[in-house]
């Protein structure tokens, strides 16, 4: 009886109470997941996490690739059917899907979350093969729906996927490129392309200017792109986008810069000469306008002949150091402007031909005739005539 009076009641009926509503909980979960699995599929939501909202695999894709799984359209099926992982796993296959999530919101819709690839460079082999690669090195084929502005390199040696290590590290040093390239956007307005040489050195062809850049290897690429900055931003507005040939960017704390031959002057300016030919005639092709066409006939022929005046200016040589530290920027000398200046050199030329200097000079010789009479007195003992006219006035002096 003392046993008995012992038992704490409060506690059991309270454990009691616990276990019956946790009994409870479960059964209504398991019928509810047992409901959920007996409904039907009530849609697909798609979203796509992909490069500025330009994707390579789009939604009708996606649902092909969930659709041709399932055996049928998924929008039919009972979700109890779904195995979301293998779907999962099944639309990773794809190329271009980096990574996917598939689950069922409270609704009944199929949220599928999908990472695209995202192409960081464009290689082109030597055989004209061409292939993105992304920031995991993985090669992703070409796309007929979206064309990717990335940098481009040139000169890649095989067509391969499968990469000796020799490729894999001219793979891996085009993607450190590629990657300071996109996060600098000047760099690529500046840079059209990137070559590669047989000894897996890379050059960079600008997009302005006639000039190969020597970029060397990979290594140290972060501190070359800012030397070449510093020359594009410095140097070249001063010394002309054309001047030079190549600029080496292989050696510490150097840009060594080689000045154009006068060869490559010459093809240069003829070069320019015929586009400028060219770009005359179809100006003049293109002037419909009478009124405009009468008044500015002789304004041509000055324009076209200064610009001509201005390439020819171009191309006399200035002594340029070849290498420059950089801290220590060339003094380039100030090169006229060939659009602005030339007006100045024809207003010079339209001075000297009327001739002020006649009139300057017609009362100078007026002067000088009496200051030249006078030696001429001294230095004429030659001249008999001259002689002979002094002793006359002689001759009536006898008769008198």
């Amino acid at each position: 009886m003392g046993n008995f009076k012992n038992i704490n009641w409060k506690r059991i009926l309270s454990t009691t109470a616990w276990v019956i509503v946790s009994c409870c909980t479960l059964v209504l979960l398991v019928s509810a997941v047992y409901k959920t699995d007996r409904r039907q599929c009530k849609g697909i939501n798609i979203s796509i996490d992909g490069v500025s909202n330009h994707y390579f695999i789009d939604e009708a894709d996606i649902k092909k690739l969930i659709d041709t799984y399932c055996g049928s359209q998924a929008s039919s099926q009972v979700i109890s059917r779904f195995d979301l992982r293998s779907v999962e796993q099944s639309l990773e296959k794809d190329i271009w899907i980096k990574n996917a999530e598939l689950y069922f919101d409270i609704d009944g819709v199929l949220q599928v979350e999908v990472d695209e690839r995202e192409p960081i460079a464009r290689v082109f082999t030597l055989t004209g093969g061409s292939f993105y690669i992304d920031s995991s090195l993985k090669v992703l084929p070409l796309s007929e729906k979206l064309s990717a502005r990335v940098p481009m390199f040139t000169g890649f040696p095989t067509d391969t996927r499968v990469f000796s290590s020799r490729e894999k590290k001219l793979i891996s040093g085009i993607k450190e490129l590629s990657e300071s390239l996109l996060r600098d956007s000047f760099l690529m307005a500046m840079i059209d392309q990137v070559d590669i040489t047989s000894t897996d050195k890379f050059e960079l062809i600008p997009k302005l200017g006639d000039q190969v850049v020597v970029f060397g290897d990979a290594t140290k690429h972060e501190e070359k792109f800012e030397k070449l900055k510093l020359f594009y931003k410095k140097v070249m507005p001063a010394a002309g986008w054309n001047r030079y040939s190549q600029i080496n960017l292989s050696f510490q704390n150097q840009v060594v810069a080689k000045i154009r031959s006068k060869e490559e002057v010459k093809t240069d300016s003829l070069r320019t000469l015929e586009l400028m030919k060219m770009v005359a005639e179809y100006t003049e092709k293109m002037a419909g306008d009478t009124l405009l066409a009468t008044g500015s006939a002789e304004d041509k022929v000055q324009d076209l002949s200064m610009v001509l005046q201005s390439v020819q200016r171009d191309e006399t040589p200035e002594v340029v150091l070849p290498a420059f530290e950089l801290p220590e920027a060339p003094r380039p000398r100030p090169v006229p402007d060939p659009v602005v200046k030339k007006p100045a050199s024809v207003k010079k030329q339209a001075t000297v031909s009327p001739k002020p200097v006649v009139k300057k000079a017609a009362p100078v010789k007026k002067p000088v005739k009496p200051a030249a009479s006078k030696p001429a007195a001294k230095k004429v003992p030659a001249e008999p005539k001259a002689i002979m006219k002094k002793p006359e006035p002689k001759k009536p002096n006898n008769d008198y």
